[in-house]
């Protein structure tokens, strides 16, 4: 220990049983400044409030558990004229497989009990800027020159309604629709079929 109380020059600290280092009063921090890296061996546990001011890596899975109110929130201000995505999962393919892949999955999981209530919604997109527009909303593209088999899949049997849009408006250029009973062509043009010369009605 020098004349500041600092120790210098140690090696290893072990110990046989718990080691406890604590400071008292506000501003006395305890302050790990390594020439390295600080590697922690095993399991790690904070108590309290963690704050990381550099970049964060996870070499492994990242499970969070929380309850009732407790939420995962991420923030960010943009104040100048820069390109950004503030979120981004990306998956890298290249095997070939029989099994299934995703990039996000958000579920409603089973409490396995009596029915209480209902979730209102999975997935929320809201501009609540009142000054500025969003462009789109959401968009479904292929940048490369790979392909998108079906874009939205709203199959399901146990889903009432698949797409609601009020008095908005639906807008394309030459689309084709095809239903198994109703074809409309990208010239407008359709063919319908009917069960009997009694229950189609066309005006």
């Amino acid at each position: 220990i020098d004349n500041t109380g600092n120790l210098v020059n140690i090696g290893n600290i072990t110990g046989t049983g718990a080691i406890t280092i604590a400071s008292t009063g506000a501003g006395n921090d305890i302050i790990i400044n390594g020439a390295d890296i600080l590697d922690v061996q095993d399991a790690a546990t904070f108590a309290s409030t963690a704050t990381f001011n550099g970049t964060v890596t996870a070499n492994t899975d990242v499970d969070l558990v929380l309850a009732g109110a407790e939420n995962l929130r991420t923030t960010s201000s943009v104040t100048t004229d820069t390109a950004v995505n503030i979120g981004e999962f990306i998956l890298t393919h290249n095997i070939a497989d029989t099994t299934t892949q995703r990039v996000l999955l958000l579920q409603n999981a089973d409490d396995a009990a009596v029915a209480a209530g209902t979730i209102e919604r999975l997935l929320v997109l809201d501009n609540a800027d009142a000054n500025e527009a969003v462009v789109t909303a959401l968009e479904i593209l292929a940048s490369s020159t790979g392909t998108i088999t079906t874009a939205i899949d709203v199959s399901d049997a146990e889903i009432g309604t698949a797409l609601s849009v009020g008095a908005n408006d639906i807008l394309g250029t030459t689309p084709t629709i095809n239903f198994t009973n109703l074809d409309i062509a990208g010239d407008g043009s359709f063919t319908w079929a009917v069960n009997s010369a009694t229950n189609g009605i066309f005006n």
